[in-house]
């Protein structure tokens, strides 16, 4: 996980992203959250769990988006994704795809607030 201020790892093993989606809704107080997978069996199945977690504590899924590995353009997909700003932005893609993602959240307008969360470490 990442925000302005603070990074939290998520390991690619199974059942640690219905962790991260209980901490993402009950100790970040998150509701909406917002995906990305990189098409890779790993990555579709890791953001699932995730995501069909964080539905079944009462959460709200606002973009399931896709990138495709080695993209590195990711503002217009960020900018998507900011037209329903979500509380969290859940991405278990590995890098450099990952710090595509990140780098740049933080300059999208209505992503100021939304903590970045993903599976292997963000710098």
């Amino acid at each position: 996980m990442f925000t302005n201020n603070l990074t939290v790892w998520f390991g690619q093993n199974a059942g640690q992203h219905r962790v991260a989606a209980e901490f993402a809704y009950n100790e970040l107080g998150a509701r909406t959250a917002a995906t990305i997978h990189d098409g890779s069996t790993s990555s579709v199945l890791l953001t699932k769990e995730f995501e069909d977690a964080f539905q079944e504590l009462g959460g709200t899924i606002t973009f399931p988006g896709k990138v495709n590995v080695g993209d590195t353009d990711m503002p217009p997909l960020l900018i998507g994704i900011a037209v329903h700003p979500p509380d969290v932005l859940y991405f278990p893609i590995p890098k450099p795809e990952s710090d595509f993602i990140a780098a740049p959240s933080v300059e999208v307008p209505g992503l100021e607030d939304t903590t970045l969360m993903d599976a292997d470490g963000l710098r």
